[in-house]
């Protein structure tokens, strides 16, 4: 199964969904303007931000819970052992409420910790996957980064300074998957090894916001060109695209 936002301005649509990756079964979880999704590892539940905290939800719907209560808290996600969940927020941050650092927390919200340790660039957007979290840190321009779960061993990816957004990594921690924004608002699919090796652009027309199956052979991302903003999947390599909602 696939998790997605869905945003609809027309109607009260709009909310997390879950649709077989076929496209069919597509189900609504929670209404409203949900953020940042990401599955616990048995698929009961789902992590997301809401109005600037992270919640979980069971797949079914129930057991709501609201898991940060200070500072503005975005992207979380489950660790592989279902144990922990990291986030980016400002909250108590060395450098101002404008500056944004991973931390990590239990899964019923508490031993909240700042993982992330560097107070010059600040980091953003974690992905937590393969005992490693990779992440966004701001130098001339946003930069891809590895770190271990206590925040220890970062290991810069990219250089290539273009605006990189939302990386994603696999299982196994080989590969990362995320979008480049070039001029205007063109938005790209690109993929490279965890050690920085086979940089690779992997759609043509516009690709935005993608994730990986967990085998790592799938790619599921958002056609971001002008009246398409539907979900699509592709093979790893870019090819074989198919369109799962209208």
């Amino acid at each position: 199964k696939i998790l997605y936002i869905h945003q609809d301005t027309i109607s009260n649509l709009s909310g997390i969904y879950v649709i077989d990756t076929n496209g069919l079964n597509n189900t609504l979880i929670i209404n409203g303007y949900q953020y940042n999704p990401d599955w616990s590892p048995d698929g009961n539940w789902i992590v997301f931000s809401n109005a600037g905290h992270i919640h979980k939800i069971k797949l079914n719907g129930d057991s709501l819970t609201q898991l940060t209560f200070s500072g503005n808290n975005f992207f979380p996600s489950w660790s592989n052992d279902g144990d922990w969940i990291s986030y980016e927020s400002n909250y108590q941050s060395p450098n101002g409420a404008g500056f944004y650092y991973i931390w990590k927390m239990k899964t019923d919200g508490s031993n909240n910790i700042r993982i992330g340790l560097d107070t010059l660039t600040g980091s953003r957007q974690s992905d937590w996957a393969a005992d490693k979290i990779v992440h966004i840190r701001f130098y001339s321009e946003p930069e891809i980064c590895i770190m271990d779960p206590d925040g220890l061993n970062v290991n810069r990816i990219t250089f290539s300074n273009s605006l990189k957004d939302s990386p994603k990594l696999t299982l196994n921690g080989s590969t990362i998957v995320f979008f480049v924004q070039n001029s205007g608002p063109t938005f790209q699919v690109w993929s490279i090894n965890t050690n920085g090796t086979n940089l690779r652009q992997l759609t043509s027309s516009q690709g935005y916001s993608p994730n990986l199956s967990p085998d790592g052979e799938t790619i599921v991302f958002t056609d971001s060109s002008p009246n398409n903003g539907k979900l699509w999947k592709m093979s790893k390599d870019g090819v074989n695209k198919i369109q799962l909602t209208h």
